[in-house]
C-alpha cells in the first residue's frame, strides 16, 4: 500500500453490475466518507444506475454500447462496438492512474481479455476482483444458466468445452494477477488454485432501510384468505420456473387459494413494488446460494424466500453459523412441499420472513458489507474469511437437474476423456467427478 491512508484514497468500482451488489457497495462506501466513483460501460437493463454522474467519454461509449446491443447484425455490431471500444479504452488509460483501489466484479476489469492487471499489478494497485457471482468461473457443464432462457436447449458440446476453458484461464489470470480473489464455495473453487475470500463472509450489500417499517407484527390477522407468491425470474430455464408453475398448479388443484404472479424482464423498481405486495417469493429451483439478489431484496421487505437447491446443508460446513442466510431452503425435489408449508403455516412464514429482514438490516446492510471490504483494502483478513477450494467437493452444480449434469459429464468424459473437465489440478475433484459420472 502506499503512504495515503485509506481515507484518502480513490477507489473506483465497475465496470459491470450484477443485480445491484456494486451500486450498493459504492453506496455503502460513501456513507462512510470514502472517495469512490462507481462507472459501469453498459446501461443495466433493470435499470439499477439510474441519476448517476458519468465521465463524458463513458456516456459517448454507453451511446453505441446500446445500439450495438439492440442490433442483431453480426457485421454492423461489430462495426457500432468500434467507436464504443474506442472511448472505453481512453477512459480505462486514464483510470489506471486515478484510481488506487479497483473493485472488479465478474471477472471482468477496465480493459478487454484483463489487459489492464498486468498494468495494475505492475503499478502495485490494489485490486480486488469478485468472482463469486456464478457463471464467471464456474464449469460450463455444471451451469445451467448456459441454456436457453427460455426453452431447455443446451450448446453443443464443444462449446460447452471451450466455455469451460475461457472460465478456467479467467480464473488463474485474476489468481495470478489480483491482489485478492472473492469466490463462493460451490461457484469459485472448481478451477481455483489458492485460497480466497469467502464470499459469504461478505454479503449482498443492500439498502438501508428502517426495521420497524417492514417487520411483520405476528399477531396481525389478514383479512384476505389468498396467499400472494411471487416469482421473478432473470432465467427461466436455469431458475426452474416450469417447475415452480407445476408445483403452484398442483397446490392450486389442492384447493389452496394462490396468487401467483409471474414477472420477467422488468425493471427493478417494477420488482420491488410487487415485492412490497407479496406474501413470500420463490426464487428458483437449482440454486447454490440460499439468498440470491432477488431474495435479498425481497428479505429487506420482510418477506420470505423459498430456494431449491441440491447442497445447502454442506454448504453450511463453509459459513458460520451467523453468517448463513435465512431463507426456506429445500432439495429441489422437494420444492412444492416447501412452498405449501409457507402457504399453510402462515406465522412461520412470518418468523422466517422477519429473520430474513433482521439478517440483511444487520449483516448485509451495504454500509456493513463496505466496512468488510475495507478491511481487505488494509489488508486486515481474519483467517476464518479465507477458504481453501481444494476443500470444497461440490459436484451438483446450479441451474440444471442432477441428471442433466450427469449426462454431460458421461459425453464429456466418454468423448475427450476425464482432462476435459480441467480439474488436473485437484485430483480429490477431479475423482469425485468420475465416480459420480459412473453411478
Amino acid at each position: 500500500m502506499s503512504k495515503k491512508t485509506i481515507k484518502n484514497k480513490r477507489i473506483y468500482i465497475g465496470p459491470c453490475e450484477i443485480a445491484g451488489y456494486y451500486l450498493n457497495l459504492t453506496k455503502g462506501f460513501k456513507e462512510l466518507g470514502f472517495n469512490v466513483d462507481y462507472i459501469t460501460y453498459n446501461n443495466h437493463h433493470f435499470n439499477y444506475e439510474k441519476d448517476i454522474n458519468l465521465p463524458f467519454l463513458i456516456k459517448i461509449a454507453r451511446v453505441f454500447n446500446k445500439f450495438k446491443n439492440n442490433n442483431r447484425n453480426t457485421f454492423t455490431r461489430l462495426l457500432i462496438a468500434l467507436p464504443g471500444e474506442f472511448f472505453s479504452f481512453i477512459w480505462a488509460v486514464t483510470a489506471i492512474f486515478k484510481y488506487d483501489v479497483f473493485i472488479f466484479g465478474f471477472g471482468q476489469s477496465l480493459l478487454r481479455y484483463n489487459l489492464d492487471l498486468y498494468i495494475l499489478k505492475a503499478l502495485k494497485k490494489t485490486v480486488i476482483s469478485n468472482l463469486a457471482h456464478g457463471s464467471e468461473a464456474r464449469p460450463a457443464y455444471l451451469n445451467g444458466a448456459i441454456q436457453n432462457k427460455h426453452h431447455n436447449i443446451f450448446p453443443a458440446l464443444k462449446k460447452i468445452l471451450k466455455m469451460t476453458k475461457v472460465s478456467k484461464y479467467l480464473v488463474s489470470r485474476h489468481e495470478k494477477l489480483s491482489t485478492y480473489i472473492i469466490g463462493a464455495p460451490f461457484s469459485s473453487s472448481h478451477f481455483s488454485s489458492k485460497k480466497f475470500i469467502n464470499f459469504f463472509m461478505l454479503g449482498i450489500p443492500s439498502l438501508e432501510t428502517n426495521l420497524k417499517d417492514f417487520r411483520t407484527d405476528l399477531n396481525v390477522k389478514k383479512l384476505k384468505q389468498s396467499v400472494r407468491i411471487l416469482h421473478s425470474p432473470s432465467h427461466p430455464s436455469a431458475k426452474g420456473t416450469l417447475y415452480i408453475k407445476k408445483a403452484i398448479l398442483n397446490l392450486q388443484k389442492k384447493g389452496h387459494e394462490i396468487e401467483f404472479i409471474l414477472v420477467n424482464g422488468v425493471s427493478n423498481l417494477e420488482v420491488i413494488e410487487e415485492i412490497k405486495k407479496c406474501d413470500f417469493i420463490v426464487d428458483q429451483i437449482f440454486s447454490d446460494t440460499p439468498l440470491s439478489g432477488f431474495a435479498a431484496e425481497a428479505a429487506f421487505y420482510a418477506k420470505p424466500a423459498v430456494v431449491g437447491g441440491y447442497g445447502f446443508e454442506y454448504l453450511k460446513s463453509f459459513i458460520i453459523p451467523e453468517m448463513f442466510p435465512p431463507s426456506k431452503i429445500c432439495h429441489p425435489d422437494k420444492i412444492e412441499v416447501a412452498i405449501e408449508s409457507l402457504i399453510v403455516d402462515k406465522n412461520n412464514r412470518y418468523f422466517l420472513g422477519n429473520a430474513a429482514h433482521n439478517f440483511v438490516l444487520t449483516k448485509w446492510n451495504s454500509i456493513e458489507v463496505a466496512k468488510r471490504y475495507i478491511r481487505i483494502i488494509e489488508d486486515d483478513i481474519p483467517e476464518k474469511w479465507w477458504l481453501d477450494p481444494k476443500e470444497v467437493i461440490y459436484i451438483e452444480g446450479m441451474g440444471q437437474s442432477l441428471k442433466i449434469t450427469k449426462e454431460n459429464l458421461k459425453n464429456i468424459i466418454n468423448a475427450y476423456g476425464i482432462s476435459a473437465l480441467q480439474l488436473s489440478h485437484n485430483p480429490k475433484l477431479e475423482e469425485a467427478f468420475l465416480k459420480f459420472s459412473n453411478s
